[in-house]
């Protein structure tokens, strides 16, 4: 294409996108002006055009942008009737790409999130049921797709716009209920300045296929069907520690491990559920008692691998290496492919957490000034939580308060559980028990917009 000399051409495929590039110069239309001359128009020169920043976001944030962005500007050349909200205003198009609200947060956004909406629009489409045409049957997505391919882009710009809403709107309404939207807040405060770290429980991998802790123990039990009976009775009264111990001991150093491995050790292709959101809040690390590799994999599939892993006798390093790498995993209690450092029997939880272990002090170095986030965590008889109670009685400065998402069950002792609870100065975000992964799925995609500040 050939241009005058009195017009600037923008060259942008290379780095940027076209839209990309038209957004971009609208929002900096005031700072363009403002370097223009001339008395009978103004213009810009090439010299003082070209020194003007722009912010190039990186591959995954523009790969997710450019996804919705093009057929919206599309749908918006074409005025299309249906499409008012595509048509009424560039700036329109720029906030449909669903960008979260917190810069902090916005590196993070990529194809992983969009993935993960986008296959809950499909669900909600193809429930519509199939279009059938004599012996040959379409999903109504295909349909949709095939037909009208931009017009499919923009409604799925419009319902995750919509999705956004009623997460948020629901967030609200059990937080006010529940009287925690004030402790809401203000986690969603310290969030913002990349001072919590998410502690990852089973809970969280559970869409994902993977057992919850006394389901794994019962599962063995096919084979050992003699040990049930004590099985149960230690699961009933909260004693995982004997649990796990009573199955290792009856089975066996070898066999035990061969089934941690085969249980948690496959690397699924894909993750499930609102785990797969914590990229795009949590960028500073995280913590995690899981023995999967489902956070591995998705902090790697969001941009954001975490730079090193610790786990095991590693994890006496923490202090030192966090400080040269913020943005790690810890594996407190091990990996599923090595029993070495493995914390699950009550011999290997003495062994870590009883007067000779380490782990009190790698949670006291680690947390420093860093709140948790407790996410999938049941939080019930838990070690972790006696350790850092340990800490809050034997600190002569406070320490940093911590948070908990939990399930307000039916018929709890909310004071006792607070009591239980405040003493490892840990604090909970109540949310309804009917369904786990959309109440946190709420309470995710509320953090990550800032949560409510009026």
């Amino acid at each position: 294409m050939a241009i005058n000399q009195g017009f600037i051409g923008m060259i942008c495929e290379k780095r940027v996108s076209n839209v990309f590039a038209w957004l971009w110069t609208l929002e900096s239309m005031e700072a363009i002006l403002a370097k223009a001359n001339g008395s009978t128009f103004q213009e810009i020169s090439k010299g003082n055009f070209r020194p003007l920043p722009l912010i190039v976001p990186s591959s995954p944030v523009l790969h997710a942008f450019n996804e919705i962005a093009k057929p919206a500007l599309q749908t918006h050349r074409q005025e299309r009737t249906r499409v008012p909200h595509a048509r009424s205003s560039p700036r329109l198009i720029a906030s449909a790409t669903y960008v979260w609200r917190n810069p902090a947060s916005a590196g993070s956004f990529g194809g992983l999130s969009m993935e993960y909406f986008r296959q809950r629009y499909i669900n909600e489409l193809n429930d519509e049921g199939p279009v059938r045409i004599r012996t040959v049957e379409w999903s109504s997505v295909e349909v949709f797709q095939a037909m009208d391919p931009e017009a499919y882009d923009a409604d799925f710009v419009e319902w995750l716009g919509a999705a956004k809403e009623a997460a948020k709107d629901r967030a609200r309404e059990f937080l006010t209920e529940n009287g925690c939207l004030d402790r809401f807040n203000r986690l969603s405060e310290q969030c913002e300045h990349q001072r919590v770290m998410p502690f990852v429980g089973a809970g969280l991998s559970r869409s994902t296929g993977f057992p919850l802790w006394s389901d794994f123990l019962l599962s063995l039990t096919a084979d050992f069907a003699a040990c049930r009976a004590d099985l149960e009775a230690h699961l009933a009264a909260w004693r995982y520690e004997e649990a796990a111990q009573l199955m290792r001991d009856r089975m066996g150093n070898d066999i035990f491990d061969e089934a941690v491995q085969n249980t948690f050790g496959h690397r699924r292709k894909t993750v499930a559920g609102p785990i797969r959101l914590l990229p795009l809040k949590f960028r500073r690390g995280a913590i995690t008692t899981n023995f999967d590799y489902v956070l591995d994999k998705i902090y790697d599939e969001a941009g954001c691998r975490f730079d090193i892993t610790l786990a095991g006798a590693n994890l006496r390093e923490a202090s030192r290496r966090i400080g040269d790498h913020p943005h790690c995993l810890l594996r407190l209690h091990g990996e599923a492919d090595t029993a070495i450092g493995r914390v699950l029997t009550r011999d290997e939880y003495e062994a870590n957490y009883g007067v000779e272990g380490s782990y009190r002090e790698i949670l006291r170095a680690t947390i420093n000034a860093t709140s948790l986030l407790f996410v999938g965590c049941s939080l019930n008889v838990d070690r972790t939580i006696a350790a850092l109670a340990e800490l809050k009685a034997a600190a002569a400065v406070a320490t940093p308060r911590h948070y908990a998402f939990l399930p307000l069950t039916e018929g709890l002792d909310r004071e006792a559980r607070r009591a239980e609870l405040g003493a490892a100065d840990i604090h909970p975000i109540w949310y309804p028990p009917e369904n786990h992964d959309q109440a946190i799925e709420d309470l995710l995609i509320s953090l990550i917009e800032g949560g409510f500040h009026e």
